[in-house]
Parts: structure tokens; C-alpha cells; sequence
């Protein structure tokens, strides 16, 4: 039988192994998305991707900081007139980044 503070290892291994995977995705989001965006824009969603990383920095969330959900991340692709193939790639990337169903 596992102890139980093994256990609790376990579960923070794997929360960050979460992040580091949606910061992966994000990052080739940001990389596909990026050259097709006008300077502008690019800056609008530097912005953005700087508040989405929000969620994995302790210290911005203890300043009361909130980062930007995945839905605000599609909706903001979905809104730049990106080409068709892009915007499905990107919004491949968005739902990978969405948590698993619970195994219970």
C-alpha cells in the first residue's frame, strides 16, 4: 500500500507535469499563430499570453492577479482572421490544453 505523503508527491509531479505541458502548447500556439498575426495584434496577444501564464506564477495569483481562461484563448483566435488550417491547429492546441475528465 502507498503511504499516503508518497501519494501527495505523486499528485504535485503530476500537477507539474500539467503545466509544463500547457505551457508546451501554449508556446506552439504562439509560434503558428504569431506570423500571421499583423504588429499589432502580436502585441494584443503578447499581453495575452503573458496573463494566461498568470496561471502558473504563485506570486501573481497572490497578488490577486487572474489569468485568462481557455475559452478567452479560443475566443481571442477566433476573433483574428487568421487562415482556416491555422485557426484549427491553434484550436487543436486549446483543447489539448483542457484538463482530463476525473478518473472517478
Amino acid at each position: 500500500m502507498t503511504r499516503p505523503e508518497h501519494m501527495m508527491g505523486m499528485g504535485y509531479q503530476i500537477q507539474h507535469l500539467r503545466q509544463g505541458v500547457r505551457s508546451a502548447l501554449l508556446v506552439a500556439i504562439t509560434t503558428t499563430m504569431t506570423p500571421h498575426l499583423s504588429d499589432a495584434d502580436a502585441n494584443e496577444f503578447s499581453v495575452f499570453y503573458r496573463e494566461m501564464l498568470i496561471g502558473m506564477d504563485a506570486e501573481a495569483r497572490e497578488s490577486g492577479a487572474q489569468p485568462k481562461t481557455l475559452n478567452q484563448l479560443r475566443g481571442f483566435i477566433e476573433s483574428k482572421e487568421l487562415p482556416e488550417a491555422i485557426t484549427t491547429i491553434c484550436l487543436t492546441l486549446v483543447k489539448l490544453m483542457e484538463p482530463p475528465e476525473p478518473l472517478l
